[in-house]
């Protein structure tokens, strides 16, 4: 649980340092003002639309943080599981024993 715990956490600062870094790229390549471009042009000139009100950096990093948070929460469980469900199994039936030895 702990170990699960710790690479959930490890891969969730991965997630939201990526998001906001690829959200970085996308902004300095222009993509959202050519974006508002093109949905102004769908919805006239005199439309107000700014696609930064809904995807702004500040609401994609928040979505990234909750689905990072849930992420961790499932795979510690999953994985607290999966290692309970491993040892039930290899109680019932053995499990392969490994031997080292030096020579």
């Amino acid at each position: 649980m702990k170990l699960s715990f710790l690479l959930s956490v490890a891969f969730a600062i991965a997630t939201v340092v990526a998001t906001i870094a690829v959200w970085q790229v996308l902004n300095v390549m222009g993509v959202f003002e050519q974006l508002n471009g093109t949905l102004r042009e769908l919805a006239g000139n005199s439309s107000s639309f700014d696609i930064q009100d809904y995807i702004g950096l500040g609401r994609v990093t928040a979505v990234a943080t909750l689905v990072s948070l849930v992420n961790v929460v499932v795979t510690m469980a999953l994985a607290t599981l999966g290692a309970v469900l491993y040892n039930l199994a290899g109680s019932l039936v053995g499990g392969l024993s490994v031997t080292l030895s030096d020579d």
